[in-house]
């Protein structure tokens, strides 16, 4: 004879399986809505959240991500699987970077990882040779140390290779974007970053959340801002953080006998009309006037003043940014995302700027700890001087990322540096 719940019982069981059948159309529901996943979606695709690392890639990918097949292994690397025990190879080199290291757009032979793998088996004649790559999208260095001591000191190489530069210059964050450099931001709780992770597999939640988005003030969607709306310019790592990180992770690696080869990465971003410094100043002394005039209420004389420091100099983001605030305060919203969307192109041009100094930065530690130095900007410059092919993917839509080519010469040079010179 059949058991019956009795009916104090039945109704929560009841309302738990209604609420499930329920989940379970909208999100059948939400497949019915054509919806084209935007730059930033796809890139959250094949990511996760940490709550230390702010992000990773996701473990056990297998999918074409910008127009080439990413694979996974457990640890997220895009590489074959890591054994957690088993033999040794008598060489293992792991390499450290962001999405120009992981190869973004590109194969996963052509990553400079795999180059440099097989020029080295070649040349030392040997199959126990295993260059790992640790390249991991959107990673500053400051990401980059904290993941090196987490995941990749357990892996015992004898090398890596450290390339970081591109996101610490940038502002801006695939996840918990808002105005604070990186060291500023707190770990978030286990629990919430795995209630997020476990909702980003929900079609209905990205729909939710795109459309939530949507409703936001155009300076929300560009620059996920909070609080007053003032022009931060702070990056996501300073050139002092930058120093610190880089030399912290040497230090590590050493204490752990592992050599440590430096890759200074080239950023090729669009370079600004050069503007005399006289009207740069101007446009800034223009840009203060007129947040002064509109902090007293005085908005049309404050739009009159940032149009003309505008022209004393076209590349002052300050200045878009602010005619931005000021057109969405008084409703004029095309106007505001035009200055917003514009804000966003003059700031590469600081990206570029600023990568020099953290350049420079890099060939100070280099000297000053006795570590190598792979000048990869010095390689692509002369590799063009001879008449070689374009080297990133897409003069047009990404100056980036190196190309399949640009990858070859990129582990090329570091072999140069490291095994073919005394």
């Amino acid at each position: 004879m059949t058991k019956k719940l009795p009916r104090d019982k039945r109704g929560p069981l009841v309302g738990i399986i209604f609420f499930l059948v329920l989940l379970f159309l909208i999100e059948a529901a939400s497949y019915l809505c054509p919806a084209k996943p935007d730059r930033l979606e796809r890139i959250r695709a094949v990511l996760r959240q940490d709550s230390q690392l702010f992000w990773r890639q996701r473990a056990h990918l297998n999918t074409v991500f910008e127009g080439a097949a990413v694979r996974t292994n457990r640890l997220g690397l895009r590489d074959e699987p890591v054994s957690k025990g088993g033999k040794k190879p008598v060489l293992r080199i792991v390499t450290l970077g962001a999405s120009p290291t992981f190869g973004w757009g590109v194969e996963q032979n052509d990553t400079y990882a795999q180059v440099l793998e097989r020029i080295l088996r070649d040349t030392l004649n040997t199959e126990q040779v295993e260059v790992i790559n640790a390249g991991q999208i959107g990673f500053s260095s400051y990401q980059g140390l904290k993941f090196f001591r987490e995941v990749i000191l357990p892996l015992k190489p004898n090398m890596i290779t450290v390339s970081y530069v591109i996101n610490d210059v940038d502002k801006y964050r695939f996840f918990r974007n808002h105005s604070a450099p990186d060291s500023q931001l707190k770990p978030q709780s286990g629990l919430l970053v795995a209630v997020e992770n476990a909702l980003e597999h929900s079609r209905f939640f990205r729909l939710y959340r795109k459309l939530v988005n949507g409703t936001k003030s155009a300076s929300q969607q560009f620059f996920g801002e909070r609080g007053t709306g003032e022009y931060r310019e702070s990056r996501r790592v300073s050139p002092e953080e930058y120093r610190a990180n880089i030399t912290a992770l040497i230090d590590l690696a050493q204490q752990h006998g592992i050599d440590v080869v430096l890759v200074k990465m080239p950023v090729n971003l669009p370079q600004p009309v050069k503007v005399p410094e006289s009207n740069v100043i101007r446009a800034k002394q223009t840009v203060t006037e007129a947040m002064v005039w509109a902090e007293r209420g005085y908005r049309e004389e404050a739009i009159r003043l940032l149009q003309q420091a505008l022209a004393y100099n076209p590349n002052t983001p300050r200045a878009h940014y602010y005619l931005g605030q000021l057109y969405q305060r008084t409703g004029k919203r095309k106007q505001a995302r035009k200055h917003f969307e514009r804000t966003v192109v003059l700031e590469l041009y600081e990206c570029a700027r600023l990568a020099l100094e953290y350049h420079r930065v890099l060939d100070d530690i280099a000297a000053q700890r006795d570590v190598r130095l792979v000048d990869v900007v010095t390689a692509f410059d002369e590799y063009r001087r001879y008449g070689g092919d374009y080297l990133f993917l897409d003069p047009e839509h990404d100056t980036i990322h190196p190309n399949r080519t640009g990858h070859a010469v990129i582990g090329w040079a570091i072999y140069d540096e490291i095994f073919a010179r005394p």
